[in-house]
């Protein structure tokens, strides 16, 4: 039996930071651009990933997030292009965000390359009132929906990497947009500039070769909030044979979390990520799902030995 939260409470978490809310997917492994846009087109690769997450299953109103990108490097590798576009679901609050990713390398020596990054996006953020649970239905102030406010975005993020770690720093949404109820009737948007409403995301991340079969990346995620509180994810990912993923997840005082994926001919990615809250709303939920699907297409004239393990 699903159980019900007040909807005035899923419209206050939604008012206060959801249409602005960096997208802390614990798929960012796997599609690191949704964070970073220096990350676009390092693979070396035209890579399509898609995927859906349904947050704190179980409750009414949850968090559904469905996400589609598209990246492909260019100019034998020295820029990257590629796209994203997303939809997030909470109660009555639907945001729609569409973003474009641009990268251009440059070799530091030998093994590092250094990855310069852009991000231009928008959002569509929209209230529909008609899901409210209100006092009296019938007054015109709880009829009028919230058309598709737009609000503008810009990013920026460096990305440097080897074959086997790499190193990022990124702020992918500058611009801060705060959606506010000005006569209940309706949510008016304001975006503007705020050095302190700033994410800044802080990604590490190395593989240690085990044995000739087992790789093991431990890697971190470091969502640095200055007006809220930071946000620290901590993994540790195997791979084996070069076709099973395993890994665990923790975020201190927050989530812990398991994922799996399977690579196949090498081109196919199939992952799967669930996570359980270690606070007390643990206990009113099942948990959160993501699955996750890439697809990658490697150059004619590359020979892929194998595929890079970020």
């Amino acid at each position: 039996m699903k159980i019900k939260i007040l909807t005035v409470f899923l419209v206050l978490l939604s008012l206060k930071g959801f249409s602005q809310q960096e997208l802390r997917l614990t798929d960012y492994k796997y599609n690191m651009s949704n964070i970073n846009p220096a990350y676009v087109g390092t693979r070396g690769t035209t890579t399509i990933f898609g995927m859906r997450k349904m947050q704190w299953v179980g409750i009414e109103g949850a968090p559904i997030t469905n996400l589609f990108s598209y990246g492909t490097s260019l100019k034998g590798n020295k820029m990257g292009l590629g796209f994203t576009v997303s939809n997030d679901i909470i109660g009555p609050v639907t945001d729609n965000r569409f973003s474009v990713d641009y990268s251009y390398a440059i070799p530091l020596n030998p093994k590092y390359t250094l990855s310069f990054g852009l991000k231009a996006s928008g959002n569509l953020f929209n209230v529909d009132f008609n899901k409210l649970q209100v006092g009296n239905p019938g007054d015109p102030a709880n009829q009028n929906n919230n058309g598709n406010q737009f609000s503008p975005n810009v990013g920026l993020g460096l990305f440097a990497f080897s074959e086997k770690s790499y190193l990022g720093i990124s702020a992918p949404f500058i611009l801060k947009t705060v959606h506010f109820d000005k006569f209940a009737s309706a949510i008016e948007s304001t975006t503007n500039f705020d050095s302190d409403g700033l994410d800044l995301y802080l990604s590490a991340g190395h593989i240690f070769d085990l044995n000739e079969s087992v790789q093991l990346k431990p890697s971190m995620l470091i969502d640095v909030a200055f007006k809220n509180e930071t946000w620290v994810d901590l993994s540790g990912d195997f791979l084996f044979n070069k076709v099973v993923v395993a890994g665990l997840m923790y975020r201190p005082g927050k989530a812990v979390g398991l994922n799996a994926g399977f690579i196949y001919k090498d081109s196919w990615f199939f992952g799967y990520d669930y996570a359980l809250e270690t606070t007390g709303l643990s206990s009113t939920y099942s948990g959160t799902h993501v699955f996750q699907l890439r697809y990658e297409i490697f150059p004619k004239n590359k020979q892929v030995k194998s595929p890079r393990f970020f």
